[in-house]
């Protein structure tokens, strides 16, 4: 979670970075996927809370880039789910 000043007084943002993996299916990493869900559930409750304060809440949520992630097959058996045998 990230705290940062908007430069418009005394409002504040509060950032999330949380991954659109959590919301597509990607089995080659669950793990990934549920600590970046968590991200997600646990930014919409402040989100909702602070609504009538002067503290936002946003959640990043950048794609998926192609790499070879966790070491698994070629970039694009990774990007597509599949787990190479």
């Amino acid at each position: 979670m990230r705290r940062a000043e908007t430069g418009q007084g005394n409002d504040s943002v509060i950032i999330n970075v949380s991954s659109t993996l959590a919301f597509v299916l990607f089995p080659v990493a669950m793990a990934y996927r549920a600590t970046k869900a968590a991200v997600h559930s646990f930014t919409e409750s402040p989100r909702v809370q602070l609504t009538s304060s002067k503290v936002h809440v946003i959640e990043l949520a950048p794609p998926g880039v192609r790499s070879k992630l966790l070491g698994q097959g070629n970039d694009k058996q990774t990007m597509h789910g599949r787990i190479p045998r």
